[in-house]
């Protein structure tokens, strides 16, 4: 927001975030997959378990140190589910899709 200094825009723009979040959890409640509590719950306890200079006991002697500590947590968590490479290329090729029709719509292009 310092670079815009556009609250309004940046509140619209969390409301389409939000929006999505409780729409995608409201199709997986549907589904029996989860609620929209189950995905609150997961996002706090990942901060927990990944800030714990924070939450916890930890004390880091450096920014450094704590940005290794904050790495081997999240390598340990993801560890056996990390992405796999043939549905990773086709996301980002989608996603570069996705970026060239904003940026042509934004009038960058």
């Amino acid at each position: 927001m310092a670079e815009t200094g556009n609250a309004e825009n940046l509140r619209e723009e969390l409301g389409d975030l939000l929006f999505q979040v409780l729409f995608h959890a409201s199709l997986a409640e549907e589904e029996g997959l989860f609620t929209l509590e189950d995905v609150a719950r997961t996002a706090a306890d990942k901060m927990v378990r990944r800030h714990p200079h924070v939450f916890g006991d930890a004390r880091y002697a450096s920014d450094a140190e704590k940005d290794a500590a904050w790495e081997e947590i999240k390598k340990a968590e993801k560890k056996g589910r990390e992405w796999q490479e043939p549905y990773l290329a086709a996301a980002m090729e989608e996603a570069k899709e996705l970026i060239d029709v904003a940026e042509r719509r934004k009038g960058f292009r």
